[in-house]
């Protein structure tokens, strides 16, 4: 369960970084992270996740903005599982096993456009799926977005917001300092300046479509190319490229787009989206979370190189996790100068057996930074060994599983790390970790609670600034009132990640019952096991005089009880229904229930087309003595 527990938290703070165009790893190291936590946890809700959480002003999706399934190369060099996906047998409305549509990935930032009777009323970006944050000003100033389009058109039009690579050189020429092509046009869309966005001549290709029910003019489209002939319609849209090829011809397809036509584009594409050419066997796939079983994304390989070993430095987390840095030799990769690498954890460094001066392969996934495959070529004998004592403290280091851990509960790197988290946790933005760093060395910070007690004159002592000093604290304290499950997150107990907290605080509904819950009662609960719930206890008991000191000073907010004639109800929805399940699954919500994306232990409800259908689904709910029905019965049950 911890390992687990690694995992979610892992791919959550990643996730967030990547939508937040800040990522600190690869697309592949990602992928990895994600595969194992399938493996150990298939059902985990953070696998049901996409994006992250928005920040600022948040807007509501009418219909969820779902992420896709990744996949590559086979480790032989094949693409037998595209293959194998793009000929699957869906049921009634089957694809052809011939043909499958394509469109090139745009790396950008995936954004949603609300026209209202021609003109642009609404923009969000895609968030975590469900909401996202409300960038309407900055996209007016997007000449590549049209204000008006076709003046009988009322809807909602999807697409990527990218940067051309031709502009982001200039850009980079005048001292724009992005890494990337990617991270410079989501950047420059949340600029809290407009017009910055502006100046930045970002541009814009549309990839879905979505009529209003009042629209005056509808296409009910049966195929991808009706739906992109729609597109092509609406005035000043551009449409990405689109294409239906043959299934059999894939393997040159790929090759074509990978090693010809991307390096023509003017744009970064890091994959290509394939997806059933029938959009009835879309909707009959079905969703996987939130993620459409009818459409997959075929990622690049990734670029390697070979660097040299020129050092590894060690950081301290804030649980005393020594994580190791590879410095190696400045190596070009993706446009830029890479020259450090993370090694994740001490035993990573032990097994791949690296020393200074060693040749290293080292990836690039999606124009980001790289990680290091393997080593090339073995210069030095042995390896470059591990940190005897905490390079931040010098406090006593142990190994705990695959980590070197600091043993001293007053190590300043620690606190420094808890601080940070804290602070990203509960919203605050904009302290960096100099200025953090500073606090605790002149003894402003000596733990989280400090936060809302340090002294104005040290903290500009810190800042130089009286202006940066009065915006940081009013920042701090105007995060005051927080959920329960947001601040048992930002505590920074290693067992308490988003996932978790959310699930204690639905169960528990105060902290006062969640600091008091036995053992016991932890394992109780779905997804807590002996591991976790003895580090719940352990990490809350240790934090109890920090969070006594909270509690002075902020409001922590319960969890109410949830009222509605579906109160305490749980539903799965699959197959093809009467309305987008989005939207049935937005009214069981909305009549207190709560919707679950697979069939599982304490399901009250699997919801499908036809009860008597026997599907893998149904299968699985009446084997768990899950009652199947149909959306007769949930009116029904709504109307009760």
């Amino acid at each position: 369960m911890e390992r687990i527990q690694e995992l979610a938290e892992a791919i959550q703070y990643h996730s967030d970084c990547y939508y937040n165009g800040a990522s600190e790893i690869t697309d592949a190291e990602f992928d990895e992270l994600w595969d194992e936590l399938t493996s150990l946890d298939p059902t985990n809700d953070v696998l049901q996740a996409v994006g992250a959480k928005a920040t600022g002003a948040k807007l509501k999706h009418k219909t969820q903005m779902g992420s896709l399934a990744k996949v590559t190369y086979d480790d032989d060099g094949e693409a037998s599982q595209l293959v194998k996906w793009a000929s699957k047998d869906t049921g009634t409305h089957s694809p052809s096993r011939h043909t499958i549509g394509l469109t090139p990935k745009i790396d950008g930032l995936a954004v949603r456009l609300n026209y209202r009777d021609g003109v642009l009323v609404e923009a969000a970006t895609r968030g975590d799926g469900l909401e996202g944050q409300n960038v309407l000003a900055n996209i007016m100033e997007i000449d590549d977005i049209p204000k008006h389009t076709t003046s009988d058109f009322s809807g909602e039009v999807r697409g990527e917001v990218y940067m051309k690579k031709s502009i982001f050189k200039q850009l980079r020429a005048s001292g724009l300092s992005f890494a990337n092509p990617r991270n410079a046009a989501s950047g420059s869309l949340m600029q809290k300046d407009a017009k910055k966005t502006g100046e930045r001549k970002l541009s814009f290709f549309a990839y879905d479509l979505l009529f209003d029910d009042d629209c005056r003019i509808k296409v009910a489209f049966t195929s991808v190319s009706e739906r992109f002939w729609a597109l092509e319609r609406l005035e000043g849209i551009t449409p990405v490229k689109s294409l239906v090829v043959g299934v059999d011809a894939l393997p040159g397809v790929l090759y074509d787009w990978e090693h010809v036509q991307r390096e023509e584009l003017d744009y970064d594409i890091d994959g290509l989206v394939f997806e059933y050419v029938s959009t009835e066997a879309q909707e009959e796939a079905g969703w996987n979370g939130r993620r459409p079983r009818g459409k997959m994304a075929w990622k690049f390989k990734a670029e390697e190189k070979v660097a040299t070993i020129e050092g590894v430095d060690w950081q301290v987390g804030r649980t005393g996790k020594l994580t190791p840095v590879a410095r190696i030799s400045p190596t070009q990769l993706g446009g830029t100068c890479v020259q450090n690498v993370t090694l994740h954890n001490y035993k990573m460094v032990k097994d791949m057996n690296i020393a200074l001066g060693d040749k290293v392969l080292v990836e690039k996934a999606g124009d980001i930074i790289p990680h290091i495959i393997k080593v090339h070529e073995k210069v030095n004998t042995g390896w470059i060994g591990g940190p005897t004592a905490c390079p931040a403290c010098g406090g006593e280091v142990k190994e705990d599983g695959v980590s070197l851990v600091c043993q001293n509960i007053d190590c300043h790197a620690k606190l420094e790390a808890r601080v940070d988290h804290y602070l990203k946790r509960i919203g605050v933005l904009g302290i960096g970790g100099s200025t953090i760093k500073g606090l605790v060395a002149c003894g402003a910070l000596n733990g989280l609670a400090d936060l809302y007690y340090m002294n104005t004159d040290d903290v500009r002592a810190v800042t130089g600034s009286q202006i940066v000093t009065r915006n940081m604290l009013e920042e701090i304290f105007g995060k005051c009132e927080l959920p329960l499950a947001t601040f048992l997150s930002a505590l920074g107990i290693h067992a308490l990640g988003r996932t978790t907290s959310k699930a204690l605080a639905k169960e528990m509904r105060t902290l006062d019952n969640v600091r008091n819950a036995s053992y016991v009662r932890l394992c109780a609960l779905d997804g807590i096991g002996d591991t976790t719930a003895t580090s719940i206890i352990d990490g809350l008991d240790a934090m109890s005089d920090t969070i006594d000191k909270l509690v002075e000073v902020l409001e922590i907010q319960d969890v109410e009880d949830v009222s509605g004639p579906l109160a305490g109800l749980s539903f799965c929805l699959t197959g093809t229904m009467s309305r987008k399940r989005t939207a049935i699954a937005a009214d069981i919500e909305l009549a207190g229930g709560e919707v679950r994306s697979s069939v599982g232990r304490g399901l009250s409800y699997l919801v499908q087309a036809d009860p008597s259908s026997m599907s893998s689904k149904s299968k699985k709910a009446l084997a768990n003595g899950t009652e199947v029905i149909g959306e007769d019965t949930l009116r029904e049950l709504m109307s009760a």
